[in-house]
């Protein structure tokens, strides 16, 4: 291996290194301020409009601890505008874009619960909003490139981004979330990969967001 090829090779593992790291660096004192209650869980039935403003404001500091994650993005010489562009979409995001429809109505039509009045609608839909760009551009677009960089394989960079992207929600629900979260994020990653763009999988994320965020949040508490 040449001089410089190793050093392109030390770059990349040390980007994917560090990034990971600093998702797990979050991951982990997010859990320890929730665990302790310092934190509320934001993803959890509005009781009053000061408490929907309350998640709204979780979010937004969390989205801001997030943008940093582009910052690994440029150092790996990528153009970031390139990657929110909308392409020719790939046949795999209309299947997408059907399994997230379905998903959402499939729940709101089996909810059985009120919903909250529309005063809350809209704290709810900015949620929706950051949660899609956000986990769309810290594991289909950062995390996934690094590591397609730094194994030369695009496959594995999808199955890995996708387990990265599960194990967060183990703290959400059990394990047959986390597997259905895994394989989601498994058919987000080819999407993007294929698009060459995460437009279309923030488009999927927002839709089965609906049902997997709105829903819970806009549920009427017995």
């Amino acid at each position: 291996m040449k001089l410089d090829q190793l050093v392109t090779k030390q770059k990349e593992a040390f980007l994917f290194i560090s990034y990971s790291f600093y998702l797990i660096c979050l991951a982990s004192i997010f859990f320890i301020l929730f665990h302790l209650n310092v934190l509320k869980w934001p993803i959890s039935p509005f009781t009053n409009l000061s408490d929907s403003l309350y998640s709204v404001s979780i979010y937004i500091f969390l989205s801001l601890l997030l943008l940093p994650s582009l910052l690994w993005l440029r150092l790996s010489n990528r153009k970031i505008l390139v990657y929110f562009k909308w392409n020719q979409p790939h046949f795999s995001f209309f299947f997408a874009l059907v399994v997230s429809v379905g998903l959402s109505v499939w729940l709101y039509a089996n909810n059985e619960s009120p919903l909250l009045a529309s005063i809350f609608w809209l704290q709810a839909f900015i949620i929706i909003i950051m949660n899609s760009c956000c986990e769309e551009t810290v594991y289909r677009l950062v995390l996934q490139n690094l590591i397609r960089d730094y194994t030369s394989s695009a496959n594995l960079s999808i199955f890995l981004q996708s387990f990265f992207y599960a194990i967060p929600h183990l703290y959400i629900s059990g394990y047959k979330f986390v597997f259905f979260t895994y394989c989601y994020g498994l058919f987000l990653g080819y999407v993007s990969h294929k698009s060459q763009s995460i437009t279309p999988t923030i488009l999927c994320h927002i839709i089965i967001d609906f049902g997997f965020i709105g829903l819970p949040l806009l549920t009427l508490s017995s």
